[in-house]
């Protein structure tokens, strides 16, 4: 965040921003916790994920910004722009997304007479083609720590985990279209054609690298790990956009992304406001950021500049923007004010599911019941 805080101060030598990186979100809310409660000491500007804007509005840690932002919309996708909503109030200005995205091994795809598959018919024919040609090889990983992807997936077929009415919350973490989502993945484990493993770990890795993995699931900030993780693989991987459940849809899902936000205790949140604007809406900060950070960003301005726009070699020569933009149409979505608990309910259950104790449609039942629980242990009412 140097180059743009950087620019900033230059031309704006009156009202100078000094960036502050915390070592862990854990770390961050406390310290924004405490500063918070003891009336100084906390920052103007924070940044939150997504999936945080909840937890953080309903801890009065963040301000609601909806008189000062209404303009703002129209230059964000809706579904970013939701995730910073909240029974009317807005919380923060998005600044990057990451669509969800299907990386493949074109390679193999190709050998075996196979396209990418534009529907989730299709990839569930195709990995049963592929592992009767590659046996030792699975169509993808079914990761234990996999919540925040599966309520992706759940997102794009058009669930709605978390509502917001008024002072209570809906929460329905197994209707009719996560069950659609869930049994789909389960039918693909009893089969055997994924593989249980963990995301981000040594082991799923080097699956992604030789060959035990044909495909991931993954959000557009991916690049990054493949290239760094399967470097020999330059040009054999490629991306496409989602499988669809309906022939012919084009919605879509985030995993990841983050929004800047003023903070509840800020002395100077009118500042706070004009600096994030521009940040996250302006054209020269959006090719700052990208350069430095390597995102995808939110806004009109950030989602078409030079990096996303050319070439890249490592995909064989595709231009990824044409990807995430046709993979950029998702629903409105709103978090959980307990997120936590509800992705370590999820997590915990997905485990279970990988040692054949339970099943994935059983896990959003379970976790529905754990996060109704802590929700009304906060105070929260639940309809």
């Amino acid at each position: 965040m140097s180059a743009p805080t950087n620019a900033w101060n230059s031309a704006n030598p009156d009202t100078p921003v000094t960036f502050q990186k915390l070592p862990s979100k854990a770390e961050y809310f406390s310290k924004l916790s405490a500063a918070t409660g003891a009336g100084s000491g906390a920052p103007d500007v924070v940044q939150v994920d997504y999936s945080s804007i909840p937890f953080s509005a309903v801890e009065k840690l963040v301000r609601d910004v909806s008189s000062d932002t209404a303009d703002l919309k129209s230059q964000f996708p809706q579904a970013a722009w939701s995730q910073v909503q909240l029974a009317g109030g807005t919380y923060g200005v998005p600044q990057d997304i990451a669509p969800m995205v299907l990386f493949y091994r074109k390679d193999l795809f190709d050998a075996n007479g196979l396209k990418a598959p534009t529907t989730w018919a299709e990839y569930e024919t195709a990995a049963r083609t592929l592992k009767a040609a590659l046996p030792q090889s699975f169509m993808c990983s079914f990761a234990s720590n996999g919540a925040a992807w599966l309520a992706g997936l759940c997102w794009q077929d058009g669930a709605r985990w978390f509502e917001a009415q008024n002072s209570a919350w809906k929460v329905d973490l197994d209707d009719t279209q996560s069950l659609e989502v869930a049994k789909f993945w389960q039918s693909l484990i009893d089969e055997k054609l994924v593989k249980g493993d963990q995301n981000w770990q040594p082991a799923w890795f080097k699956g992604l690298a030789d060959g035990t993995y044909l495909t991931w699931i993954g959000p557009s900030w991916g690049t990054a790990a493949l290239k760094t993780n399967a470097p020999d693989l330059a040009g054999k991987w490629a991306v496409a956009p989602l499988p669809q459940w309906e022939s012919g849809a084009d919605t879509a899902a985030y995993w990841g992304g983050s929004a800047l936000s003023v903070t509840a205790a800020s002395t100077k949140p009118a500042a706070a406001l004009k600096f994030i604007t521009w940040l996250n809406t302006s054209e020269e900060a959006a090719t700052l950021l990208n350069t430095e950070l390597g995102v995808y960003l939110a806004s009109r301005n950030g989602s078409n500049i030079k990096a996303f726009a050319t070439p890249d070699a490592y995909f064989g020569g595709q231009v990824l923007n044409d990807v995430y933009d046709a993979n950029s149409k998702a629903n409105p979505w709103t978090w959980g004010p307990t997120q936590t608990d509800t992705e370590a309910a999820v997590n915990d259950g997905l485990q279970k599911v990988l040692n054949a104790a339970t099943t994935v449609p059983q896990v959003l039942a379970n976790a529905e019941t754990t996060t109704k629980t802590s929700l009304t242990n906060k105070g929260l009412a639940v309809v």
